[in-house]
């Protein structure tokens, strides 16, 4: 009996600490953004990049020696039936040389590891103190598993080199676009993976945007790619590496602005398999 009371405990004190029934209310929007994206980490395990973006002029810096600090709570869970077990808690502390103004974005990124699966999350940015912040539920994230045989195809990561925001990967460096939108004219950067294929595999990747009508633009689009890339609908490539992964520049200058969707699609050559992700991709009047 004693044995069976403290087993009971143990779990009573994993459900306390772990699940969460009340979603955070604040009575101060932030108006973050946040993508959310799914890729392997190392030994094929999965992961999630989470990448954020707030308004500085809804931020309330701490002004220190030497500039202004403004920390962040970041907090992810996963919905289930009887609460949200939470994924991420942590704090960031980001530090400027001046005081934030209404057209900088404070933006950054955070790694976590996430098993394999679809799941609904609820993610919370707030400022210490509890006042200010956002509650952001993304529905049906995917996370494939990057470890089985044959073609897997991670999310697709858009970029943007004049962010400023890197992440280092396997020793490449990927720009990150903290709010997935870009202004008319502009370039975006994509960065992709392909898991389960042999060094050596020879792929075709498709590209495709679509407007928010759903219509195909590239009847309009005469070069997508930019930087030396293939001038045409698809191109083939052969992975150097595995996991192999790419980047690739694509230029915007066709496109006005409204909401689109970009599509790849990566068919294996050799084994006649394919795999399709998307993403949505937002064009700013200049």
């Amino acid at each position: 009996m004693l044995a069976n009371e403290r087993s009971s405990g143990r779990r009573a004190i994993r459900r306390a600490t772990s699940t969460d029934s009340y979603p955070l209310r604040f009575d101060v929007p932030l108006q973050s953004q946040v993508q959310l994206y799914a890729v392997g980490g190392p030994e094929g395990a999965s992961r999630a990049l989470m990448v954020f973006a707030i308004p500085g002029s809804r931020l309330v810096g701490q002004v220190r020696s030497g500039g202004t600090q403004y920390p962040i709570e970041l907090r992810v869970s996963a919905l289930e039936g009887d609460g949200a077990v939470s994924w991420l808690d942590t704090m960031r502390v980001f530090r400027t040389a001046t005081a934030l103004t209404e057209e900088q974005l404070l933006s950054g990124f955070v790694e976590f590891p996430v098993p394999a699966d679809t799941y609904d999350l609820r993610i919370a940015l707030l400022e210490p103190g509890g006042v200010a912040g956002d509650v952001i539920e993304i529905t049906q994230f995917a996370v494939p598993e990057f470890r089985r045989e044959g073609l897997v195809l991670s999310d697709l990561v858009l970029g943007d080199r004049t962010s400023g925001l890197r992440w280092i990967v396997s020793g490449d460096t990927v720009a990150l676009s903290p709010r997935g939108a870009y202004v008319e004219g502009g370039a975006a950067e994509l960065y992709y993976e392909l898991h389960g294929l042999p060094v050596g595999t020879r792929y075709r990747a498709r590209v495709e945007v679509r407007g928010k009508g759903g219509g195909s633009l590239f009847a309009r689009i005469g070069r997508l790619f930019g930087g030396g890339a293939p001038v045409a609908f698809s191109f083939d490539g052969v992975t150097a590496e595995a996991p192999h992964r790419a980047q690739q520049t694509v230029a915007l200058t066709p496109l006005g602005a409204g909401d689109y969707t970009l599509t790849l699609t990566v068919e294996d050559l050799e084994r006649g398999t394919r795999s399709t992700r998307e993403v949505p991709l937002r064009i700013l009047d200049r």
